[in-house]
């Protein structure tokens, strides 16, 4: 199976990109096949993110995905998508004791870091859902790497998961 995941802007700005990814293939013993630097723009958001428009959170998850590079890597493992939802942990924002914050997101997320109760705030837009983002299916994963692979990345990733490819074209 693949995956594709996306740290953020702000991930590489805080130098968090290869902590962040050396806790996913530590907690999912993913392999990392492809990676590359690349900027999105608001129209490639709305495919990373189709329904966007409905999430409190839009406002800040613009803001951090386009103030620079991205780091959109491909990863491959068994039974991935699950493996990184776990490894990630849960974020919610409503609970009775206060945002409740477990796994990853947790080593990478302070309470403080809360600092205004308007959720889109720019004040909170460290929170670790901004640092990366992981697809759920093969074609989000497609998606993704599409919107930034031109014709030579394709060749080096058919090089690595020629299955990959395959599953892109359909």
């Amino acid at each position: 199976m693949f995956a594709g995941i996306l740290l953020t802007p702000r991930t590489i700005i805080d130098e968090l990109a290869d902590k962040i990814i050396r806790d996913l293939i530590n907690q999912t013993s993913i392999k990392i096949l492809w990676k590359k630097y690349w900027r999105l723009n608001t129209k490639e958001i709305d495919i990373i993110y189709p329904k966007l428009e409905r999430r409190p959170f839009q406002d800040n998850l613009i803001r951090n995905l386009t103030m620079g590079d991205s780091l959109i890597l491909l990863a491959s493992g068994s039974d991935i998508y699950n493996k990184l939802t776990r490894a990630k942990g849960e974020f919610k924002t409503i609970h009775p004791d206060g945002p409740k914050v477990t796994g990853i997101r947790l080593k990478y997320w302070r309470r403080e870091m809360t600092v205004n109760k308007i959720f889109s705030h720019p004040a909170n837009d460290l929170f670790f859902e901004y640092r990366v983002h992981t697809t759920d299916s093969i074609k989000e994963t497609s998606d993704l790497i599409a919107i930034c692979a031109n014709k030579g990345d394709l060749k080096q990733i058919e090089k690595v998961a020629p299955e990959f490819i395959k599953q892109m074209r359909r």
